[in-house]
C-alpha cells in the first residue's frame, strides 16, 4: 500500500510540474507577441540602401546571320533604340560579289538550256526531213517499180507481136 501512495504522489507531482511549465510558456509568449502601437495616418516611406552594380534587364547580345566585318555602327552608347531598329551594318562587298557570281552562273545555265532547246529543235527538224526523204524515196521506189513493170510488159508484148508476125511471115513462105 505504501507503494501505491508513493506512486500516486510522484504522479501528482509530475502533473503539477507539467501544468506549471505549460502555463508559464503560454504567458511568456503572450507577453512577447503583444505590442501596442498607436495608429496614425501618414505617408509611408520605404528606404533601401545597398552597394553593387545596377544592370539593365533589356540588354541584348547582338548577332548577325553571317560573319564579317562591321562597316558602320549607327548608334552610340547610351542611345535609346526601338525594337527592329538597325544598329550596325556589316561589309557586304563579298556577299554582293557572290550574288553577282550567282547571277552570272544563272545566266550561263539559262543560255545552256536555250542552246539545248535549239539543238533539240534542230534535231526534230532533221528527223522530220529524214522522214520526208524516206517517204519520198518509198514513193519513188513504188512508182519506179510500176513504171518498169509496165514498160517491160509493153516491151514483152511488142516482142510477142513481132514474133507472131515473124511466125506468120515464115508460115506464109512455106
Amino acid at each position: 500500500m505504501v507503494k501505491k501512495w508513493r506512486f500516486l504522489t510522484v504522479l501528482l507531482f509530475c502533473l503539477v510540474f507539467i501544468g506549471a511549465i505549460s502555463c508559464e510558456s503560454l504567458t511568456g509568449e503572450e507577453e512577447k507577441g503583444d505590442q501596442l502601437t498607436e495608429v496614425v495616418r501618414d505617408d509611408l516611406v520605404i528606404t533601401v540602401s545597398g552597394t553593387g552594380n545596377i544592370a539593365v534587364s533589356d540588354d541584348r547580345q547582338l548577332s548577325f546571320g553571317t560573319g564579317g566585318k562591321v562597316e558602320r555602327i549607327l548608334v552610340k552608347e547610351g542611345d535609346t533604340v526601338r525594337k527592329g531598329e538597325v544598329l550596325a551594318e556589316l561589309e557586304t562587298d563579298a556577299l554582293e560579289l557572290a550574288v553577282k557570281q550567282g547571277q552570272v552562273a544563272l545566266t550561263q545555265a539559262e543560255l545552256a538550256v536555250t542552246e539545248a532547246q535549239f539543238a533539240v529543235t534542230q534535231a526534230r527538224g532533221a528527223v522530220a526531213l529524214a522522214q520526208f526523204n524516206i517517204d519520198s524515196a518509198e514513193y519513188d521506189l513504188v512508182y519506179t517499180e510500176e513504171l518498169h513493170l509496165w514498160t517491160e510488159i509493153s516491151a514483152a508484148q511488142g516482142e510477142v507481136a513481132d514474133a507472131a508476125d515473124f511466125l506468120a511471115s515464115a508460115l506464109n513462105k512455106l
